[in-house]
């Protein structure tokens, strides 16, 4: 099933690299025309609890999500109970796995940014400065 509130936050016309003087992308491309981080997070939100609540009324034991690292970060921040300030505080590798337990009224992440599923020539590829934070490895 697809779910659209679980899609990546769209950046406008954002000019990326052209932009200097942040350490960590903030989540909000208004200003190029793309989503404001505050719909962006409302609607990342929304989607995840209707997701929980659907899964919790069925009976369901797992599912996966796949998504891309804003709607994740979104998604960490909730399950902590970190009011969204549009930080992005997981440095998240491409094809990492992270997990979420849930039991009948809560959830807390039981992994974050796992990439062991990966052979290691992939997590960074040569010529790339690897994250600036540790991944679970």
């Amino acid at each position: 099933m697809t779910l659209p509130e679980m899609a990546e936050i769209s950046l406008g016309d954002y000019p990326g690299d052209q932009i200097v003087g942040r350490e960590r992308p903030k989540i909000d491309f208004e200003a190029w025309g793309g989503d404001s981080g505050h719909d962006f997070n409302m609607r990342v939100i929304s989607g995840f609890q209707m997701m929980i609540e659907s899964i919790r009324r069925e009976t369901h034991q797992s599912i996966a999500l796949i998504t891309h690292g804003g709607t994740i970060n979104v998604i960490l921040d909730y399950v902590a109970g970190i009011q969204f300030d549009g930080e992005m505080r997981h440095l998240l590798a491409n094809c990492s796995v992270s997990t979420l337990e849930f039991g009948a009224s809560s959830g807390s992440p039981t992994t974050v940014n796992v990439v062991t599923h990966l052979p290691s020539e992939l997590i960074t590829p040569p010529g790339e400065q690897s994250l600036s934070t540790p991944l679970s490895r």
